[in-house]
Formats: C-alpha cells, sequence, structure tokens
C-alpha cells in the first residue's frame, strides 16, 4: 500500500533517540548527531519545516558523570540531565549554526502539558517559531520533573508534539530497523501497520537497554497517538545513509503506520494522552452506549456515582459502573459536590439545583474524548 501524506507533507516532527545518538556504553556519538543536522537540512531545503524532538540528555550527563548505567533514582536522573542538557543542546545550536539555521529550545514537562491554559501556550511558542523559520529543539525537562521521567524516551513526548503541532508525519529514529514481530518463532520487520490491536501489540519483539527507558511498546503507543489524531508515523534505523530524505521521498523503508480513517481534535487529542484524571464518573450501561455513539453530551440522567473531589473544569475519567471499563474523559462544568446533587436525576429536575442559566450537561460532548478501543464519530 502507498505511503500517503508523505510526499505532501509540509510539517514534520523528526524524533531521535538515545539508542541512536549514543553508543552501547551510553558515549554521545557526535558524528551521529552531525549526520542528522545535515539531514534536517536536507529537508528544510527541499521546503519542509521540522521540529526535533531529541532525546540524549541524560544519557549524556551518565557520559560526563561516568555512569555505567542508567541511575534508578529520580535525584540522580535529574542531575544526569542537568549535567547532560546543556551540552546536548549546545552541540545542536553550533551543527545547525554552521548550516545558517537558528534553533530554539523547548523544555517541556508532563505536568505543564496536563493544563490547557500551558498546552496552548507551549503550542503558540512552538508556530511562532515555525512562523520565522527557526528549528525547535525540544526534550522533556527531566530536571524539574516530579515524578518519574515518564516520556517513554520521548517517544510520547514526540507524539503529544507533532499533534500539538498539527503536523503532517511523525518520524521516530532508533537503531532498529522498524517494528518487530514475532510469528512462529521467527521475527521479522513489518512493512506497513493500518491498525493496531490489542494481540499485535502483545507479538511485539522488544529489547532491554541500559541507557533508555523507551523500547518497542512506547513506541507503538506514540503511533497510536499520532495516528488517532490522522497523522502517520514512520519507525526507521536513524543509521541508514540519508534515510529522513529517502523517507520524504516515498521509499519503503522502516515501517509505516498508516494515518486513522477518523481524526480527533486537538483538544480531544490533549484530553486523551495530555492529561491525567482528578476523578472519576460512573454511569450506567445506557448511557454508556449513548455516549459512545458520539455527538451526545453527558446528562446527570445517566450518572450513577462519582469518587473523587474535583471543581469546575476538572478533567474526569468516565466509567461503566457494571464492566469498570473506562470508555471517556472530559471537561466537567459543576464541581464534585454538585455532580452528586444531580447524579440520577433528569435535566428538567436539576434546573432549581444547578440554577436557569447554567448549562445543563455535566460534560459536553465537544470536551469529552472516547479513548482507546471504543469508536467514536463525529
Amino acid at each position: 500500500m502507498k505511503r500517503t501524506k508523505i510526499e505532501t507533507a509540509k510539517r514534520v516532527v523528526v524524533k531521535v533517540g538515545s539508542s541512536f545518538l549514543c553508543a552501547n556504553q551510553g558515549t554521545l556519538q557526535e558524528d551521529r548527531l552531525s549526520s542528522l543536522v545535515k539531514q534536517i537540512v536536507e529537508l528544510k531545503k527541499m521546503g519542509l519545516q521540522v521540529a526535533l524532538v531529541s532525546s540524549g540528555a541524560i544519557a549524556c550527563g551518565m557520559d560526563i558523570l561516568k555512569f555505567k548505567k542508567r541511575p534508578r533514582s529520580l535525584t540522580e536522573l535529574q542531575v544526569c540531565a542537568a549535567v547532560g542538557q546543556g551540552r546536548l543542546y549546545r552541540l545542536y545550536e553550533r551543527h545547525f549554526h554552521r548550516a545558517d539555521y537558528q534553533t530554539g529550545q523547548l523544555l517541556l514537562t508532563q505536568d505543564g502539558l496536563e493544563h490547557r491554559s500551558r498546552y496552548v501556550n507551549a503550542r503558540h511558542t512552538l508556530n511562532g517559531l515555525f512562523k520565522l523559520d527557526i528549528i525547535p529543539v525540544i526534550n522533556e525537562n527531566d530536571t524539574v520533573s516530579t515524578k518519574e521521567i515518564t516520556f517513554g524516551d520521548n517517544d510520547m513526548l514526540s507524539a503529544v508534539v507533532t499533534q500539538m503541532a498539527h503536523a503532517d508525519l511523525l518520524i521516530m529514529l532508533s537503531d532498529v530497523d522498524g517494528l518487530y514481530v514475532k510469528e512462529n518463532n521467527d521475527v521479522k520487520v513489518v512493512n506497513a501497520v493500518e491498525k493496531i490491536e490489542n494481540h499485535f501489540q502483545q507479538a511485539l519483539f522488544d529489547t532491554k537497554k541500559r541507557q533508555t527507558v523507551g523500547g518497542i511498546k512506547s513506541k507503538v503507543l506514540a503511533a497510536k497517538m499520532v495516528m488517532s489524531s490522522g497523522i502517520p508515523m514512520v519507525l526507521a534505523n536513524g543509521q541508514e545513509s540519508d534515510i529522513l530524505v529517502r523517507i520524504m521521498k516515498g521509499e519503503p523503508v522502516g515501517t509505516y503506520f498508516h494515518k486513522g480513517s477518523k481524526k480527533r481534535t486537538a483538544k480531544k487529542s490533549w484530553l486523551a494522552y495530555s492529561t491525567k484524571a482528578d476523578g472519576k464518573i460512573l454511569v450506567d450501561e445506557g448511557a454508556q452506549k449513548v455516549l459512545c455513539k458520539g455527538g451526545k453530551s453527558l446528562l446527570s440522567s445517566g450518572i450513577v456515582r462519582l469518587s473523587g473531589k474535583f471543581g469546575k473544569g476538572a478533567t474526569v475519567d468516565i466509567q461503566c459502573e457494571s464492566t469498570k471499563h473506562i470508555f471517556a474523559r472530559g471537561l466537567v462544568n459543576f464541581d464534585s459536590r454538585m455532580i452528586k446533587k444531580i447524579a440520577g436525576k433528569k435535566s428538567s429536575e436539576i434546573q432549581d439545583i444547578i440554577g436557569a442559566k447554567q448549562p445543563h450537561e455535566v460534560i459536553h460532548c465537544d470536551s469529552m474524548v472516547i479513548l482507546d478501543d471504543m469508536t467514536e464519530q463525529g
């Protein structure tokens, strides 16, 4: 099947992992970084806008501090990132400057992207860099993270950035030739993936690396994220000659993940993948069926109960009480105290409680996303 939307792409996100930039012992290979920069410059000459999501800060720090194995404690990971991030960015800056291109550094955190206003501000900054023909160099801000490093060697971050930037393609470069699967004890590379299903994910072949926290599982989840937004992804070996240019010319290298048939809005992609829930609303099976058809809002009548304390505008998961399946996520129009008061009541019964001028939907359909294996329409 033809690799659609490759040759017509205008905005591309390129992600490189620590396994590509660093040798097995964790030492940064500047020749690989230099080759990557030259290839991105070629893409720029082809008229493309390119954002670079680069891992390697922690591995760089490990190299400088003579760590033999990836630290386990959050403090040591942050120290390695603090030491390594400056060195990594200076190398990118120097090599791009030699080609007369300016770079801008963005350090993002999962905590920051969970807040809608910060997410939008980051998107505005990214678009501003594109407008001025500046190449964004993006990494997770490991030095101030208050939780474990969660972006999976920046695989997940690259998917978030791709959605945020409204990019046409995500290219993920690693040290493997593509997506490997096991079939009858044989391991092979898959040329193309149209849909990611549970049985497919269970067949994945993975490896463990000392300097990274990525691996094939996080890359597949990243692919699933961008595919749901109508964006394709290519996973390829970054050490192959001129790999980026060959990908953009449509050559069948690596594994191509086709864009999904349905496209989530930017807001719904943010809800699905960049937020965490502050609470949970349990609904009956009737409400679940109605919501999963798409285009319908969550009303008080379908609510059985809720858990957690949260304010108006908070992100909550929606769970079917009988199956225990979390099938949706959304932004609530009322705080948890008010929802408890109106749960199970019809819209005509809640006007005196909420006030006539208040919206009667607990979660409006425009502020709700159906998750994972459930089909979203509209």
